[in-house]
């Protein structure tokens, strides 16, 4: 197994890299520790196993946090809570929040305390505020930690490549507001839940949105040519070369697109099936 080795990111905010059920490309999730006058708050413990469970009790000696004070949870994806099993077993009663519109993925044996946009929570001095990013997920958030220092933006964008927005959970239209929001907010570091953080916070999000409309116009233009087109036919269109593992994702990401082009009446779907076909309006 790869080493884990934390990152110090600032003075008070750490990064450590661990093994997760996602999707891939990415086989690790982005776990971070805010630490102030030995009170932490753990953003998404995606971890699902010992050793990586280990490495983060490590973390916290590292840290010197004497109280973790709250898991905060950017959405209700497993990849992102797997380890709040084994955290609870260490400290029952703990804190966990997770915006309600994202209760649905939690198990029901765990308890969540409800986060909103606009709350603000503390770590000693440290101050983090909480931002609603629907998109990803109905309940995505993002978490600004005041000062102007650093964001931490869950799946609302990868560190490399791009991020799932898929149906049924995921909206481009939310999605793409979500981006506006994260771009008003001045921040030197972003820190992604899955890749490397990013150094250029505005560039990589304008990048990311580019992406996110270039897709569209990709879409938009093969219904166009095509003027009758299956989500099958679609999908080997634009993704050629597709690993059979992520047919399930590319056709909840392409049917996103599709859902938002129909509700601009750009595209119509004929019939029922989410199979199609889709035509162009007349």
């Amino acid at each position: 197994m790869k080493p884990i080795v934390p990152e110090k990111l600032l003075p008070w905010l750490w990064r450590i890299e661990v093994p997760s059920d996602t999707l891939p490309p990415n086989q690790t999730t982005n776990t971070y520790l805010i630490a102030d006058k030995g009170i932490g708050l753990l953003v998404d413990p995606g971890f699902k196993d010992d050793y990586s469970y280990h490495e983060v009790l490590r973390l916290f000696e590292l840290a010197r946090i004497n109280e973790l004070k709250a898991v905060l949870l950017t959405h209700g994806h497993p990849d992102h809570n797997a380890g709040l099993g084994r955290l609870l077993a260490h400290k029952p009663g703990l804190t966990i929040y997770l915006h309600d519109d994202d209760s649905n993925h939690m198990p029901n044996n765990i308890e969540t305390t409800t986060l909103k946009g606009g709350t603000v929570l503390t770590a000693g001095s440290k101050l983090v505020r909480t931002h609603h990013t629907p998109g990803h997920t109905p309940g995505h958030v993002i978490f600004e930690i005041l000062e102007g220092q650093a964001i931490l933006v869950g799946d609302l964008v990868s560190g490399q490549g791009s991020t799932w927005i898929g149906l049924p959970d995921g909206n481009i239209k939310a999605y793409l507001s979500s981006l506006d929001l994260a771009q008003s907010l001045y921040s030197e570091i972003l820190g992604p839940g899955h890749g490397p953080v990013c150094c250029n916070p505005n560039q990589r999000l304008g990048t990311v949105r580019s992406h996110r409309l270039a897709r569209e116009e990709q879409v938009l233009k093969a219904v166009s040519k095509e003027h009758t087109i299956t989500l099958s036919e679609l999908r080997k269109s634009i993704y050629p070369k597709l690993d059979n593992r992520l047919v399930y994702p590319a056709n909840g990401t392409l049917l996103a697109h599709l859902a938002k082009l129909i509700q601009e009446g750009k595209v119509k779907r004929l019939g029922a099936s989410v199979e199609g076909p889709y035509e162009p309006p007349c």
